[in-house]
């Protein structure tokens, strides 16, 4: 797995009311490690779920290179079970997920209502929680409640859910300043300028997204007629 991030620990993120309880979750679950548990983050797109996992991810790196860390998205968990159901070696894949220290899980809301994959990936979480595993998971809100987190309450004493929303726009400018100084343009009043005129957009990875795309293609400078409906085509 990559955990390419601009964050390089839990205490470099920016805390608001949409993140706070998830904040402070994620952070006692880290300082218990290797005290296995298992945490279930709902939220909208762009409220900070996968940022949140990450910079936990890269702290505990930062501790441990060696550390025993399996990060999946949904996608990739289904994509691996169909290649061991047609290999006929389902048990190496579900040996996979014992002896981990740490397991990450993404975009659960993808498995969707398919009864039967959660409860084989409910059984996963298990296995990992079970041989000394924290495990974040993470899942949009539109779906909650997912049949898995049914599943691992019977399973797991140690679970925990938390629900993020969207930023509010004080928290966003604050992420959005943060995010400046890591790439040397926090100071440009182009790169504010950008902010502000864009400002509906509340998805900080939307927002990200599109300011990447014009500084690629050299459109960093704004003009009186550009609007943030523009910027949504």
């Amino acid at each position: 797995m990559s955990t390419t991030n601009r964050f390089a620990s839990l205490d470099d993120l920016v805390v608001g009311v949409n993140n706070e309880k998830a904040f402070e979750a994620v952070k006692n679950m880290v300082a218990l490690f290797p005290k296995p548990g298992v945490l279930l983050l709902y939220g909208p797109s762009g409220s900070g779920k996968t940022a949140l996992l990450r910079a936990a991810v890269s702290e505990k790196i930062e501790d441990n290179p060696d550390l025993k860390i399996l990060w999946q998205s949904s996608e990739d968990y289904i994509r691996l079970l169909i290649a061991a159901i047609k290999g006929k070696d389902t048990e190496a894949f579900q040996r996979g997920y014992i002896g981990r220290q740490l397991l990450v899980i993404d975009n659960l809301e993808d498995f969707g209502g398919k009864s039967v994959t959660q409860t084989g990936l409910a059984e996963n979480i298990a296995r990992a929680f079970n041989s000394g595993a924290q495990v974040f998971l993470a899942a949009n809100h539109y779906c909650k409640p997912l049949k898995v987190e049914a599943m691992l309450r019977e399973m797991i004493p140690d679970f925990t859910v938390v629900d993020l929303t969207l930023p509010d726009q004080l928290t966003l400018e604050r992420a959005w300043i943060s995010y400046g100084k890591s790439i040397g343009i926090s100071c440009s009043s182009e790169y504010m300028e950008f902010f502000h005129k864009s400002s509906d957009i509340q998805n900080f990875w939307a927002l990200n997204g599109l300011l990447q795309s014009y500084l690629t293609q050299g459109k960093f400078i704004f003009n009186e007629t550009t609007t943030a409906k523009d910027h949504k085509k």
